[in-house]
């Protein structure tokens, strides 16, 4: 695997992706620890994603109609610490290539003190 860094800023959302079914995605990629929802980064770049995990939209039960795909990355926080994630991307691609939606091992709005009036 290539190694490469990503930068961005933190950027709202549509707050859809805590709906989606965490059971489900903890399954279709192994991460067991993996917290609901996403933070989203919009990247200085796009960044086209490798297809690590896919979800099947007939798959979720969730009820959700598209495919969720799935590339495996590390989060380096500014203190250090290293957390497992994923850049989830669904196959409508709303946000196109140019902003990252990252569910983590961790909830990430927590752990930075982040809220919506914050981003």
């Amino acid at each position: 695997m290539t190694k490469r860094t990503l930068r961005g800023h933190v950027a709202s959302g549509l707050s859809d992706a805590r709906n989606w079914g965490i059971a489900d995605i903890r399954g279709a990629t192994g991460y067991s620890r993996l917290q609901p929802g996403t933070l989203n980064v919009r990247l200085s770049s796009p960044h086209a994603l490798r297809c690590d995990f896919k979800l099947h939209a007939k798959l979720r039960t969730d009820g959700r109609d598209e495919d969720l795909n799935f590339e495996r990355c590390r989060l380096v926080m500014s203190d250090g610490i290293k957390v497992r994630a994923l850049i989830a991307r669904t196959s409508t691609n709303y946000w196109k290539d140019q902003v990252l939606e990252i569910m983590a091992e961790m909830r990430l709005r927590e752990r930075f003190e982040l809220s919506m009036k914050t981003l």
